[in-house]
């Protein structure tokens, strides 16, 4: 569950609904864009569903995992948490749907919904009465049919809380969530990628020195090594490097 210190650092002003434009959705995502960790940045893309959309109680983000397993990774509230794990208990439910295609979906009353009626006992019977979900989308890519990534899902304990300005405003928000997503993860991938290459030419160094070779023959030794011990070439690099541990020990 998203850390109540966390929602309620970002729950500022509400914009009125008739003034969340480009530039609105372009603020709101450079605040995202600023968050450390792909973790932190998926708790304020959860959190700051609310700030999107008001008449929500409570927000989940749903991404799709290997082999098309859904898993709930963020949460606002309990609530909508157990929400998401009754779609997935019972197979159906507005954010499999949505997370599985394109199809938007607004829920006026669980209590009378026909589309998914064994999840929307179960909703109803946890106090959730209308919902909005909307697919979390691939970002661009060449893939000309690329796997959605998941789907951002908002909750709310009245009937008819949600209009379909509602269901827009949380379309054009999860696009911006998963760009927002994507370069947390490619700026993560890249700083993690710059710190292997350092303990990589740092361990280079150290058997240099040790063991009296010149780089290609340092690296060859590291290669040989990692393959031999059946270890990634950076846990070995890491071994040699923090802990100082010869090749025998590494």
């Amino acid at each position: 569950m998203i850390p109540p210190s966390a929602r309620a650092a970002i729950l500022r002003p509400v914009t009125p609904r008739d003034e969340r434009d480009a530039p609105y959705f372009a603020r709101l995502v450079a605040g995202l864009a600023v968050e450390r960790t792909p973790e932190d940045t998926l708790e304020q893309v959860v959190a700051r569903c609310l700030e999107v959309v008001e008449a929500a109680d409570s927000a989940s983000l749903t991404l799709r995992r290997a082999r098309g397993r859904l898993e709930t990774v963020g949460a606002t509230e309990e609530v909508a948490r157990r929400a998401d794990a009754a779609q997935l208990e019972v197979g159906e439910g507005p954010c499999l749907d949505s997370a599985l295609s394109r199809e938007p979906h607004l829920v006026q009353d669980t209590a009378t919904d026909p589309r998914w009626p064994r999840w929307s006992r179960a909703a109803a019977a946890l106090g959730v009465r209308s919902v909005v979900s909307v697919q979390l989308p691939a970002p661009q890519s060449d893939d000309p049919a690329p796997r959605p990534v998941g789907a951002i899902n908002l909750y709310s304990t009245r009937p008819g809380a949600f209009d379909r300005d509602d269901l827009d405003l949380a379309e054009v928000y999860a696009t911006h969530a998963a760009l927002a997503l994507s370069s947390a993860r490619v700026v993560d991938g890249l700083e993690q990628a710059v710190r292997s290459r350092h303990l990589i030419g740092a361990a280079q160094g150290m058997l240099m020195q040790r063991y009296d070779l010149d780089l290609d023959q340092s690296f060859q030794v590291l290669l040989r090594w990692s393959s031999h011990r059946n270890q990634p070439l950076r846990d070995l690099a890491e071994a040699i490097v923090e802990r100082r541990e010869s090749l025998d020990e590494a």
